[in-house]
């Protein structure tokens, strides 16, 4: 049955949007709230987050995003055109797909232009997508260009924090495989001394890597199915995939930290609970209400903005009406939302 889009539709009252990040006020980043939603269930939890770890148990499987974040936007410079604005969306096989802020009629005459980032780094407009989004290459490496982006680069943020901060508070504390040009916030709240106490536990850990493309997820088409979501690239350990096995069949669950990791296990095949195609592929995986999760039993994410496609996978998880019934209830409660805000737990 086709879902309208403004069902998941609700006001966020603006000073409920987070302004910085948690651990300039409570020293630490796990200090966030934490809501627990179900999917045959109406009932809410409110909670805080260090509690996450009375959610889970021994035998269960934790799986984190470890891609770290580069800040995407620079100025480049050519005589011709002055100084332009970049912020580049994602890397393709083909090159780095970018936004170009420039007039519109000179759009289609930079085709072929070279920009002077520095020195030692120009950038090159190779090819038109569509609208103000250009294929483009470097003339470094790949290594040589995210480093300056990590130091010289604009991080993505949300319009409501109150200044641009550093890429630093962005960055998870398992992040080590540069590649994302925007954060998995979810993995923000697992500070290093909550996974030691995880592991403690009996609480098993694992990893994927997904590149977060810098994309807008607002659905924009009337009907949720109608839309279609960006293409990321990902990357499964055999490790991860041997954990994944032995996790389900010892009747434990899978907890999925963060929309890219649940769209990535979901975009696997499975045989016996082991992934049988490629573990290192891209994905448009579009989840919402009607997706039949392979393996995935439990998703830690982040509020997400209204009408979006991030929303739609929260809501496929535990439901339209319990989403929505969620965020109603975590705004009269004055939950925090966006990136540096508080968490969710939706049980599937």
């Amino acid at each position: 049955m086709a879902i309208s889009t403004s069902e998941l539709k609700y006001e966020l009252p603006v000073e409920l949007a987070a302004r910085q990040p948690i651990e300039l006020t409570s020293s630490r980043r796990d200090g966030t709230r934490l809501i627990v939603g179900f999917k045959n269930s109406q009932k809410i939890i409110d909670d805080v987050f260090t509690n996450f770890t009375n959610y889970i148990n021994s035998g269960d499987l934790l799986i984190l995003n470890n891609s770290k974040t580069i800040s995407p936007i620079f100025y480049a410079y050519s005589d011709k055109y002055g100084e332009v604005k970049f912020h580049i969306k994602t890397k393709t096989d083909l090159g780095y797909v970018s936004y170009i802020r420039i007039r519109e009629d000179l759009k289609d005459k930079i085709i072929g232009e070279n920009f002077i980032v520095t020195d030692e780094i120009e950038v090159s407009v190779n090819k038109r997508t569509e609208g103000d989004e250009f294929l483009c290459s470097f003339n470094c490496s790949e290594e040589d260009l995210y480093n300056y982006l990590l130091i010289n680069g604009e991080a993505v943020k949300s319009i409501y924090t109150k200044k641009k901060w550093s890429i630093d508070y962005y960055q998870n504390e398992v992040a080590n495989k540069l590649g994302s040009f925007e954060n998995p916030a979810a993995s923000r709240h697992f500070t290093n001394k909550m996974l030691n106490i995880l592991r403690e536990k009996g609480v098993r850990i694992a990893y994927i890597t997904l590149n977060c493309a810098s994309v807008d997820t607002k659905i924009f088409e009337d009907i949720i199915e109608k839309h279609v979501v960006f293409k990321e690239y990902y990357e499964i350990p055999e490790e991860t995939v041997r954990l994944i096995q032995e996790t389900k069949l010892n009747g434990n669950k899978v907890f999925a930290v963060g929309t890219t990791v649940i769209r990535t296990l979901e975009s696997c095949n499975y045989d016996n609970f082991r992934i049988t195609s490629p573990l290192k592929n891209y994905t448009d995986l579009y989840i919402h209400p009607g997706h039949n999760f392979k393996v995935t039993d439990a998703l830690i994410t982040n509020f997400h903005g209204s009408m979006t496609s991030r929303l739609a996978l929260s809501a496929a998880a535990i439901g339209v009406d319990n989403i929505m019934n969620l965020y109603k209830h975590a705004i009269e409660e004055k939950y925090l939302f966006y990136e540096f805000g508080d968490a969710n737990l939706l049980f599937m």
